[in-house]
């Protein structure tokens, strides 16, 4: 009897960790077992989705930019050095690759707090003779020379959904795929 009462009590504990655990995105997943570190840099993601208050900029993205976001993951000194590198690959004649770093929200450095529920990103393009690109390029919010912090709405392996409101209201929805 005392075995099945410890059982029950392991499972029941067992469940609470799960859902209390991994309910951290609005649009979910509610259960992973791998941590939003491993799940961002899992592949090359691209915009599939790009709107700015219910307007559809997909289109315009894509004939525009469609780059391409490779994050690194975390090197083994994470979380004393919060930022990891993004390769960017352009589709472009004019770009052949960008660089940038990505971090999550940093709440408490020196105590190692971080929201990772806010992805901070910054990124640049490399034109095709090897020069640094000054100039802005992409869609607010997603350009380069400008840290934006986003909240990520949807993480799993294979979707990154990020949100950013600006200063004036302006919502933006960013599916990545």
């Amino acid at each position: 009897m005392k075995t099945k009462s410890v059982r029950n009590i392991i499972v029941l504990v067992f469940i609470l960790f799960t859902v209390i655990g991994c309910g951290r995105y609005e649009d979910g997943p509610w259960i992973s077992f791998r941590s939003p570190e491993k799940r961002i840099p899992s592949h090359v993601w691209y915009v599939e989705s790009f709107i700015k208050n219910d307007i559809d900029l997909t289109v315009v993205w894509k004939d525009s930019y469609d780059l391409g976001f490779d994050f690194h993951p975390y090197t083994e000194n994470y979380p004393q050095s919060p930022n990891s590198g993004i390769n960017v690959f352009a589709n472009s004649q004019d770009y052949s690759y960008g660089f940038g770093f990505w971090h999550f929200h940093v709440i408490n450095f020196q105590h190692n707090s971080f929201d990772k529920t806010k992805l901070n990103l910054w990124f640049s393009l490399v034109d095709t003779s090897g020069v640094e690109c000054n100039d802005t390029l992409g869609i607010f919010p997603l350009q380069t020379h400008i840290f934006i912090e986003y909240e990520i709405n949807r993480l799993t392996n294979d979707e990154l959904w990020l949100q950013h409101t600006d200063s004036i209201g302006n919502k933006y929805i960013i599916k990545l795929k």
